[in-house]
């Protein structure tokens, strides 16, 4: 059966409008890790402090402006932060209904929309309180408008790649380095194809390098603190195969995200063994960025030191899938093709499933009514994970919350300055609390308790408690004179 245009045309709107209704419902859940928790902290502060303060961290500023801004109009709830990171997801689908289709055609516009919402960590980003899903936003509207370049070098084209392409250099870093290929690709056809457009990509290079001018001292400034520390561990040869399972993974299964491996591996042959057109280079470029990218952060890592993370990789996801869109509707095979569709759709279930069982854990309920049966506005709890400090900070803000056996960084003491948090050196400062003592600790950090017996505490278990990716052991602290007394 083959449908009519009007009819595609609403098949394509339903799907977009199904998707955006099934991420909605993410939106809604309590579940906070700790740089989320540096996010929230950090938007409470004016525009000019959230500059300053991103500065001083190693992050580039423009999702913050973009968070603050819209939780001004939203308001600071959760649910209207994850909203935030909602929506550059549905601005993809919006380009995947109009840009794509008109360029690539129907099938290509359906399995980009599949993808978008059923691929691996799509979703989870999506309500992430964090950049990503803005930078992946940015790179892929830089790489659409790119091939709008290509086609038609018309001024708008130019102005909407360049400001898409500075948009996502000022999202984040690894972003940056995918648009830089971009660039490259541009320049490579101009030289190639139609060298009338020189002059047009010199232009706007050096727009975009002026433009970036004003944060280029920020950025020595971050490399220069990274050489000397960063959290990142080691690249060894087992990291890259982290790379790989992160990016396929299906439903946290190995035998899943193996098979969901195989069928873009087998995609990608197809590219490489069929007579290309235009569509099919501007592909690869999309799946070149992509790769490059991670290149770009390899070598960072060995030239200066570990700075790339899987998490980063969510910058070009955009621009990959895009390419296994763009080549999968070379399938001429009808059931091939229906095959590959009920798997896309197959995946699409199951990694909204698990998203859906991920964010909605009842840790977070259990602990906050634990929580509020216990605590009273004065006491202290005592943390052995900065993480979990600052998430508590967040959950439960009419409490004071010291971290001990590790410092807080000047950056965090500045973006937490609202919120109720400090450091201990030694036990002995808790003597001059006059409220309850309770110990939040992680399960490996079980060695505070004889800390504590040592200055004269007697820790009690109260239980264990989850959210996010933490896990919590929970002790009142009583003093042992106040137990003697009692």
């Amino acid at each position: 059966m083959v449908l009519s245009k009007k009819r595609k045309t609403v098949f394509l709107a339903g799907l977009c409008i199904l998707e955006s209704l099934l991420m909605l419902t993410l939106l809604f859940h309590k579940n906070i890790f700790m740089d989320e928790a540096f996010t929230i902290a950090l938007s409470g502060h004016s525009y000019r402090d959230v500059i300053a303060l991103t500065a001083a961290d190693v992050h580039p500023p423009v999702y913050y402006l973009i968070l603050k801004f819209l939780t001004g109009i939203f308001g600071t709830s959760l649910m209207a932060m994850h909203l935030v990171s909602f929506l550059p997801l549905l601005f993809q689908m919006l380009l995947g209904c109009t840009l794509v289709r008109k360029r690539f055609g129907d099938r290509t516009s359906f399995l980009f929309l599949l993808c978008l919402f059923g691929m691996p960590k799509m979703l989870y980003y999506s309500t992430d309180i964090r950049m990503y899903s803005w930078a992946m936003f940015f790179v892929t509207a830089a790489a659409l408008f790119s091939y709008e370049i290509i086609l038609n070098g018309r001024f708008r084209n130019w102005l909407f790649f360049t400001i898409f392409s500075l948009l996502a250099a000022y999202t984040h870093y690894f972003a940056c380095a995918a648009v830089a290929f971009l660039y490259f690709y541009l320049l490579i056809h101009a030289f190639r194809v139609n060298k009338a457009a020189l002059k047009k990509w010199m232009l706007c290079a050096v727009f975009t390098v002026i433009a970036y001018l004003p944060w280029l001292g920020v950025v020595l400034r971050q490399i220069s603190q990274v050489t000397e520390e960063y959290w990142i561990p080691p690249i060894t040869f087992s990291t890259l195969l982290t790379y790989i399972e992160y990016t396929f993974a299906v439903k946290r299964s190995h035998l899943l995200s193996l098979l969901l491996l195989l069928v873009f591996l087998a995609v990608f042959c197809l590219f490489l063994f069929r007579k290309k057109d235009r569509d099919d280079w501007f592909a690869a470029a999309c799946f070149s960025t992509s790769i490059g990218m991670v290149l770009v952060g390899l070598a960072a890592s060995f030239l200066i030191r570990p700075v790339f993370y899987q998490r980063y990789m969510v910058s070009s996801y955009g621009c990959m899938w895009l390419f296994f869109a763009i080549e999968a509707r070379n399938i001429r095979r009808p059931f091939v093709t229906r095959l590959l569709t009920a798997w896309l759709i197959l995946c699409s279930i199951l990694n909204y499933a698990d998203i859906l069982e991920l964010r909605y854990q009842s840790g977070v309920e259990q602990m906050e009514s634990y929580m509020e049966s216990v605590l009273e506005p004065g006491d202290v709890i005592v943390h052995t994970h900065n993480g979990v400090q600052k998430c508590f900070a967040y959950y439960f803000p009419e409490q004071q919350h010291e971290l001990y056996g590790s410092e807080i960084t000047d950056v965090y003491q500045q973006v937490y300055q609202n919120y109720p948090i400090g450091e201990l050196n030694t036990l002995s400062q808790l003597d001059q609390v006059h409220g309850r003592i309770w110990i939040a600790a992680d399960p490996s950090h079980k060695a505070i308790l004889e800390d504590f017996k040592e200055a004269g505490y007697q820790p009690e278990y109260r239980g264990i408690f989850f959210f996010d990716e933490y896990q919590v052991l929970f002790y009142s602290a009583a003093r042992s004179y106040d137990t003697a007394e009692n």
